[in-house]
């Protein structure tokens, strides 16, 4: 595996997903193969996901359906069962970055998951 770059957006307010989305059209436009991974949101109800995909960048998405996935909400019983799902869910993104051969990665929300102690750092 090649060596990359690390980018962040983090921080109150707006912007953080709208900057990796206009990187990941960037890349793409130049014919890079994209991997998009959203943590706290739901793919049905977003403008942007179908956009992507149509682009031919790859959209998963983690959240509830057609909603956010309010981390501040969860007890501790359901943040215990979404540590395990997303352990497993990590070593399969893991797994399709090595085997797919990804140019760019975008983890989007990873850094109020780790806060909210929803994945393990040592994970990524």
């Amino acid at each position: 595996m090649k060596e990359g770059l690390v980018q962040i957006y983090t921080g109150k307010g707006k912007g953080k997903t709208t900057a990796a989305i206009g990187q990941a059209i960037r890349a793409r436009g130049t014919g890079l193969r994209i991997l998009f991974v959203q943590f706290l949101k739901g793919k049905e109800g977003s403008g942007e996901i179908p956009l992507l995909e149509k682009l031919g960048i790859k959209v998963i998405c983690k959240g509830e359906k057609d909603r956010w996935l309010f981390p501040d909400r969860l007890k501790e019983e359901q943040k215990k069962k979404i540590r395990l799902e997303w352990t497993h869910f990590l070593d399969e993104i893991n797994r399709q970055v090595r085997e797919e051969k990804y140019d760019l990665v975008i983890l989007d929300e990873i850094n109020v998951a780790l806060y909210y102690g929803l994945i393990d750092k040592n994970r990524l």
